[in-house]
C-alpha cells in the first residue's frame, strides 16, 4: 500500500519522516531511521483529522 500524503516533522532534530495512509480514517504513521543500526522502525501512529492534511 502507497502513502496518500508523506511529509516530514519539523520538530525532529534529526529527519522524521511522516506517511499518512487513507484507510477507514486518516491515520499516521511516523517512521523513523536508526542510523546507527541501519533500520526503519515505527515510531508513532495516530489518527489525525482532515484539517491538518489541507
Amino acid at each position: 500500500m502507497h502513502p496518500n500524503y508523506v511529509g516530514i516533522n519539523p520538530r525532529e532534530k534529526n529527519i522524521s519522516m511522516e506517511y499518512v495512509s487513507i484507510f477507514d480514517e486518516n491515520l499516521l504513521l511516523g517512521i523513523k531511521l536508526d542510523r546507527k543500526n541501519y533500520y526503519f522502525y515505527l515510531a508513532t501512529m495516530h489518527e489525525i483529522s482532515n484539517l491538518k492534511l489541507g
